[in-house]
Formats: C-alpha cells, sequence, structure tokens
C-alpha cells in the first residue's frame, strides 16, 4: 500500500494545480483543500495564506532554480562539459510534468492580478545570467572561450533562446511531439554556442 504524502506535500501539489488552471487570483483556498480533502482551516496550520503557498511554489521551481543547477555543476571546468550538463540537467527538470505545470501557473501569472510574477521571472534570469557571466569570463581568460564578445553578451546568447524554448517546448499543454523537438533544438544550441564561442588560436 502506497504512503499516503504528508499534507503540506498534498497542499502544495493542489495549489500548484489550481494556480495552473485558473491563475492566483481564480484560484481560492477553499478550492485547494477540498482538492485535498481537508478543511479550509487546515491550509492555515501550513501556510499563512494564498501568496505564502504561491511564493513557496515559486521557491521550489520558478527562475532560481536555474541558478541552482549551475552551482551543482560548479566542480566542472570545461565549456563543453558543463554547458552540456547544464543542459542536460535542464532539459530532465523541465520534461517533468510538475515542472510543466509549474511553467504554466508562472505564466498564467506574470502580468496579471495579484500574482503579477514578471519581476520574480525577470530577477530570476538576471541571476541566471550573473552566474554564468562569471564562469564565462574565466574560460575567456584560460583561453577556452572567445574574448571578443563580452562575458555578459555571451551568457545572454546562452540563455536567451533557452529561455523561449521552455517557454514554447515544456509547458503544460505541449506534447511529447513538442517536447522532443524543444530537446533537439536545445542540444543542438549548444553545440553551435561552443563552436562559435570556441577561441581560434
Amino acid at each position: 500500500m502506497q504512503e499516503k504524502k504528508p499534507t503540506r506535500t498534498r497542499l502544495l501539489e493542489a495549489a500548484l494545480d489550481a494556480f495552473s488552471e485558473k491563475g492566483f487570483d481564480g484560484a481560492s483556498i477553499r478550492e485547494i483543500t477540498r482538492r485535498v480533502g481537508i478543511r479550509e482551516s487546515g491550509f492555515y496550520a501550513h501556510f499563512a495564506g494564498k501568496r505564502d503557498a504561491y511564493d513557496e511554489l515559486m521557491t521550489e521551481a520558478g527562475p532560481a532554480a536555474a541558478v541552482r543547477a549551475m552551482r551543482s555543476l560548479e566542480k566542472i571546468d570545461e565549456p563543453d562539459e558543463f554547458l552540456r550538463a547544464l543542459m542536460r540537467v535542464a532539459l530532465e527538470a523541465w520534461s517533468a510534468p510538475r515542472a510543466r505545470k509549474f511553467l504554466t501557473m508562472t505564466l498564467r501569472n506574470a502580468f496579471v492580478g495579484e500574482g503579477n510574477d514578471w519581476r520574480a521571472i525577470l530577477n530570476g534570469v538576471e541571476n541566471a545570467l550573473a552566474t554564468l557571466a562569471p564562469r564565462i569570463a574565466s574560460w575567456q581568460t584560460e583561453g577556452k572561450m572567445t574574448n571578443k564578445v563580452p562575458a555578459t553578451q555571451l551568457a545572454y546568447l546562452f540563455m536567451a533562446p533557452i529561455t523561449v524554448a521552455r517557454i514554447m517546448f515544456f509547458n503544460s499543454a505541449a506534447g511529447a511531439k513538442e517536447a522532443a523537438r524543444g530537446r533537439t533544438m536545445l542540444e543542438d544550441h549548444v553545440k553551435a554556442f561552443l563552436l562559435l564561442t570556441r577561441n581560434q588560436f
């Protein structure tokens, strides 16, 4: 017999479903607790309010996840190995149904209502760029990557197509065919980026 998940975990899963289907403003605590099968008062034993649950979901899988992924690979020194590993980690994470729901939730709430996540998205992207740029700068110093383009610009050139592909191919509406296309495009992107930025002696 499968062990029941903790109530807090089930509430977060129900909140993710509700936020991705109806948006932050459209989802209610009553609906979230009904999905879990508890009273509304039970929600407040775990969260101060709806925003608290939403913010926890953002922390778990929001734009900051890219920075955590990069930091988990910081022992890898070579650009080819690091960037390919980063893409593998990202593709594995984005292929999970929960991650796809999360993206849909974020996009649904990016520019409307109380969710208004555009600033969190912007900050997350800027933090990812700020994490990657020094890495690229060190490769430039070591002669492993071209120094004809500033490291900050190369970080942007690497990250921008990845961000677009995630939105297009790894949301909850995209199917297996789209995900496969996105995976191929991103693998090709990494190859092209490495080829174009290789330092020519």
